[in-house]
């Protein structure tokens, strides 16, 4: 089910985190801690490869101080490559690689500024996950196939601009540093992202629904009393 979810959200949302959450200043005033939820998309060079990295992310905003919560990421299809095998051998030869991954993260999201406008934050990625490893040889038969595990460090500085009470975008870069013993891995994975976002705060949201729909109710009792 989840996959069928991911599939989903990359479809959609190739490139784009898409946030819902409440941002009335009136409302963090009184709760100190709130739920957030969003789709969060980054596009990253994987290899020389430019792929979408998609996932979901849960967790809760503490005042407007920071963000915590959990996250699942994978790429948006397979990742091609190529190792040498045997190296430094007569038999040595170098193969087609196909790479699959998925991987499940703590994330940590400092806000160093905020107001009713802009915001300036740090999100923080550290996560665990296995990729698949799949070799072909000259003729495309499997040469080998199988999965490793990996671990990864994600940093990054985002800026977010409020345009409407409801609605926001927003823009970051980062590095990702991964750790595996399959240099495969190691040498596609560690590389720069960049992010856009495009946020939606579902209070605000349904408060100006709210509102207008009690003023219009509002007018039609004064036009029956009238």
């Amino acid at each position: 089910m989840f996959r069928t979810l991911y599939k989903i959200c990359l479809t959609l949302f190739p490139l784009i985190s898409y946030g819902q959450q409440d941002d009335s200043s009136n409302y963090a005033r009184k709760n100190k801690v709130r739920f957030v939820f969003s789709f969060d998309g980054r596009k990253s060079f994987i290899g020389d490869q430019n792929v979408s990295i998609g996932g979901l992310r849960f967790g809760i905003q503490y005042k407007e101080k920071f963000r915590t919560g959990i996250g699942f990421y994978g790429a948006d299809s397979p990742l091609i490559g190529s190792k040498s095998f045997n190296e430094n051998t007569p038999k040595e030869r170098r193969l087609r690689g196909k790479l699959n991954f998925g991987y499940s993260a703590l994330c940590f999201e400092p806000i160093f500024y905020k107001n009713r406008k802009w915001e300036l934050a740090t999100p923080i990625i550290l996560g665990v996950g296995n990729a698949k490893l799949t070799f072909y040889n000259p003729d495309s038969t499997i040469f080998s196939e199988n999965e490793k595990p990996f671990s990864l460090l994600e940093v990054s500085g985002t800026v977010e601009y409020k345009f409407l009470k409801w609605a926001g975008v927003g823009a970051g870069v980062g590095y990702r540093t991964v750790f595996s013993d399959e240099k495969f891995i190691k040498r596609n994975f560690d590389a720069p992202i960049y992010i856009i976002k495009i946020k939606v705060f579902i209070g605000e949201l349904y408060r100006g629904i709210r509102r207008n729909v009690k003023a219009k109710n509002a007018r039609k009792l004064e036009q029956k009393t009238d």
